[in-house]
């Protein structure tokens, strides 16, 4: 019984450590406790992704944790810290809107919750090693934008 909650705490903590981070309902499977933590916070995150004051602060309040507990509890799961997550999922979501979509790349850093476009680019460009703009052109899209 040990050995099987310590391989689904693993298999856990590796999807949501590995590149894809927006999963589908039907691919939380799992009834255990942090599984059903990830599908409330990845909920709670994606419901006010556009958000600009979307932080640990809101989280907490909507998680009914404490910072140091939803901290520990993100950073034990993921290997990031909260605002690194919401990051993370942020840039998820500009990258299908980036390849789905016609939106500005402004527009695009609105619609994911960045007040700035600038540090969305920046952060962006940490996280995937292009800049947005680059990333359409090399991944496709109906429009070409410029930053």
């Amino acid at each position: 019984v040990i050995q099987n909650q310590m391989r689904n705490r693993e298999y856990i903590k590796s999807r949501y450590r590995g590149n894809q981070f927006i999963l589908s309902p039907q691919e939380a499977t799992f009834s255990n406790a942090d599984e059903q933590f990830m599908i409330k916070l990845n909920e709670m995150i994606d419901q006010n992704l556009s958000q600009p004051d979307l932080d640990v602060k809101f989280l907490t309040a909507q998680m009914a944790m404490s910072r140091t507990s939803l901290y520990n509890k993100i950073k034990e799961l993921t290997g990031m810290g909260a605002n690194d997550y919401i990051n993370r999922r942020r840039i998820d979501k500009a990258i299908i809107l980036l390849t789905q979509s016609d939106m500005s790349i402004t527009e695009i850093s609105e619609q994911v919750g960045f007040t700035y476009q600038r540090y969305f680019s920046t952060l962006f460009k940490e996280m995937k090693g292009m800049t947005p703009s680059q990333f359409r052109a090399q991944h496709g899209s109906t429009q070409q934008q410029s930053e």
